[in-house]
Order: C-alpha cells, then sequence, then structure tokens
C-alpha cells in the first residue's frame, strides 16, 4: 500500500527484491509481492540507463544504494524520485514498452536533476528538473535505439510533441515564462502546466543544444553538475555556466525565450544555384519580426532528403542574405525543425510548403493529402494525450491547428510565386 503526503512517500506491505547486475552504486527493483509484471524487464534496462546518465553528468550517482520501486497502476501517482529512490508505476506500459523504458529513464535522471543539484529556485522554474530530465529521455532514446539514423530527424521526431503542446494545446502566447516572475503562481490548468514545466522548458534546452552544438552542450551540463550538485545554484548560474562553456553571451537568449516570452516569426527565401554551376552558390535570405539576435541553422538538402551542407547563421538584423557553396545543387533550404518549437517558419513564396523556393503541385499535392488533420483531436476538453503526433505543423499555413480550405485558398493566391515574390 502506497501513502503519499507533499514530502513523504510511504509504501507498506511485502516487497520482493531483483537485484540489477554490475552496477553501481548497488541497485535493486523492488515491487509489490504478486505484482512482479516488467520488474525483471526494469532491472535489464538499468545498466544501460545508469551509464548514459553517467556520460551524461560525469560520473555515477554519489549514493550508498539506489532502490527502483515498481508498482501497480494507481490514480494520481504514475512516478516521481526522491533520494536514493524511483518510483514507477506501470501506467506507462499501456502504450509500449519503448515507452515505458523512457520513463523509466526520466525518472532516474531525476536523481540528478532535482535531487542531486536541486535549484534553489524550484518553486519558480522548472528548467534544470522537468525540462532536463525530457532532454535526458529524448536523448537516451535516440542513442539506444537510433544511432544510425540522423539525428535531428530522430529528435525532431521527439520535439514535435512539444511544439504541437505549446501552439495548439495551449495558448503560446499567455503560457507564462520559462522562470516566473517573482510571487507568480505556476499555470492554472493541468495542460498549461505540464506544457509550461516538462515541454517548454525542454524546448529552450533543444535551442541552446543547437545553438552551441552537442559537444559544448553536453560539456555545459557536466560543468552544471559540478558546480550545483549539493550546491545552491538559482537560474542566472545556469545561464552563466553555459554561456561560459560556449564562450559567448547566451543573456540574448534567456533573456528572450526564458525570462520573457518569444515566438519570432522567420521568412526564408532559397535561391539555387544554376544548374551545373562551378561552383554551386547558393543564396538563402532570412528574416525576422524581432529585434532578438536569432541564432538559426540551416540545411541545405538535396533532392533525396541528404543533407548537403549544414550551417548555424545568426541573424543580427531585420534580413539578411546568406550564401552557401555546395558539392551539388540543393533542392531546398529549411531551418533545423528543432527550432521551430519556438521559431515560426514560412517561406517568402506563399505556400511553399517544402521550402524549394517556389510553390507548385508539389505544394498543393502535401497540403490536399493532409486535409481535415487536426493538431488537436478533441477541440472542446482536450487533454495531453488528445493530440495527432504527426501534425506537420509547416503544413499549417494560417496556425489553426488544422489542415482545411484555408490552406488551400493560401496555395491558390501563391502558386506560381518563387522567393524574392517573382513568378
Amino acid at each position: 500500500m502506497l501513502f503519499r503526503s507533499m514530502n513523504l512517500i510511504l509504501l507498506t506491505g511485502q516487497f520482493d527484491v531483483i537485484p540489477v547486475p554490475g552496477v553501481a552504486p548497488p541497485t535493486t527493483v523492488q515491487h509489490p509481492t504478486g505484482h512482479g509484471e516488467y520488474a525483471g524487464t526494469m532491472a535489464a534496462w538499468i545498466p544501460t540507463i545508469n551509464a548514459f546518465l553517467e556520460e551524461l553528468a560525469g560520473g555515477p550517482f554519489p549514493f550508498g544504494q539506489v532502490t527502483v520501486f515498481k508498482l501497480p497502476i494507481m490514480d494520481g501517482f504514475p512516478g516521481t524520485a526522491t533520494h536514493g529512490m524511483v518510483y514507477l508505476s506501470d501506467a506507462y506500459t499501456t502504450s509500449s514498452m519503448q515507452w515505458f523504458e523512457e520513463i523509466l529513464a526520466h525518472e532516474i535522471s531525476h536523481l540528478w536533476w532535482g535531487i542531486l543539484a536541486a535549484p534553489v529556485d524550484l518553486s519558480r522554474t522548472a528548467l534544470m528538473t522537468e525540462g532536463l530530465a525530457i532532454t535526458s529521455q529524448y536523448e537516451y532514446i535516440r542513442r539506444q535505439y537510433y544511432p544510425a539514423l540522423d539525428a535531428d530527424w530522430v529528435l525532431w521526431t521527439k520535439l514535435r510533441r512539444n511544439q504541437i503542446y505549446l501552439w495548439y494545446l495551449t495558448d503560446p502566447t499567455t503560457l507564462p515564462p520559462i522562470l516566473l516572475p517573482e510571487g507568480a503562481a505556476w499555470p492554472d490548468t493541468v495542460n498549461e502546466q505540464v506544457v509550461w514545466a516538462y515541454y517548454k522548458t525542454s524546448s529552450f534546452l533543444d535551442l541552446l543544444r543547437v545553438t552551441m552544438g552537442d559537444e559544448t552542450f553536453f560539456a555545459a551540463l557536466r560543468d552544471y553538475v559540478a558546480a550545483c550538485t549539493h550546491g545552491e545554484c538559482a537560474f542566472d548560474d545556469v545561464a552563466s555556466i553555459f554561456g561560459q562553456r560556449a564562450g559567448t553571451d547566451l543573456s540574448p537568449l534567456f533573456d528572450a525565450f526564458a525570462r520573457g516570452t518569444s515566438f519570432p516569426e522567420l521568412g526564408i527565401a532559397f535561391v539555387p544555384c544554376d544548374e551545373d554551376a562551378e561552383p554551386c552558390v547558393n543564396t538563402v535570405t532570412l528574416s525576422k519580426d524581432v529585434g532578438t539576435s536569432l541564432p538559426v541553422e540551416l540545411l541545405l538538402e538535396g533532392a533525396d532528403g541528404a543533407v548537403l551542407h549544414r550551417e548555424l547563421v545568426h541573424l543580427a538584423d531585420p534580413a539578411a542574405d546568406f550564401a552557401f557553396t555546395t558539392a551539388g545543387r540543393p533542392a531546398r533550404a529549411r531551418v533545423n525543425p528543432r527550432q521551430q518549437a519556438f521559431y515560426r517558419v514560412f517561406s517568402d513564396a506563399p505556400g511553399d510548403v517544402n521550402f524549394d523556393g517556389e510553390t507548385d503541385g508539389f505544394d498543393w499535392m502535401e497540403v490536399v493529402l493532409a486535409q481535415g488533420r487536426r493538431a488537436v483531436h478533441d477541440v472542446e476538453t482536450p487533454g495531453l494525450y488528445d493530440i495527432d503526433e504527426r501534425f506537420e505543423t509547416r503544413l499549417d499555413l494560417v496556425t489553426d491547428g488544422v489542415i482545411d480550405e484555408a490552406e488551400l485558398e493560401v496555395l491558390r493566391a501563391g502558386l506560381g510565386a518563387t522567393a524574392g515574390g517573382g513568378r
């Protein structure tokens, strides 16, 4: 039996114990007698999860022992973590075993993110607790199951959920900033609380990751662990630690997307080099509607989707041209979709949903085939599981969460348009 209050979890009854081999500190999975389903599988996953988290944090958990409690499904208690202990119910097995493994990685990661490295301003932000736990679970699954696939694509399949939650399940313009003002309360509704605490925070961390690059980002994470484990770190310390590791001032990003609320609109125009041109010099024009200098990772892709050129640029002015030389003629140029939880990206050619620099029948075909799709299924009383995780936000040309006649109207008006406004 489980008893729970704000700061106390009390388990009573008979528990069976499964030792986890080959891990430090000594770890066991314990479950109520008669409720051992999945417990052995969890014990088999833990060595890999711990090794991943050890690499992320720069060392093993500094506990004498760790106990993972596998619990049956109970209303209002899917899982949590405390000092050297993790609790996870069978609730997450109803989707898939990979999802269950992902959530186990999330909860175990909280032994770092929130227990050992516990921010002193927990009442104002969940960036380095839930945000880091989501970041950890996404990266764990990517490394464990999809290491041979393009990392951006794998992570975008995860981060697309973040974008849909932010844009359509909640109102991004009224959702509080990641760092709440002094004295402000957490959001009112469950949807807003979850999106604010878990998905807005992890989207910002991934924006930092794209800006800094993987090697620097994960080094900054280890710096954070070294500085803040059993320490008294606050939000400003995080910005300082990551900025020092990056060797650049990240405060504009923290100010715009974490201390404040910003969802800038980015325009992109793509003009590829002429056929058979040597060298092949391509031009991408970016524009923005905010004053903040924005890091933008551009991907120039071939007709088969292969990335021919990848480069991070900084858009400081309202608009700027960027030239790139490629080995082969690109078919399209687009902004890394991982950045599009915050950036709303539209082609300079209205209706150009595949970002090849012109609005044509290929764009029309994509939008027609997606007619009727909704980002959120239940529009009256939407919940966290009522979203279409494969909803293509780039096809939503009017940003209303539905692919319908409104998108076709944009396409009709723009058919034949090319980058720069020509026809």
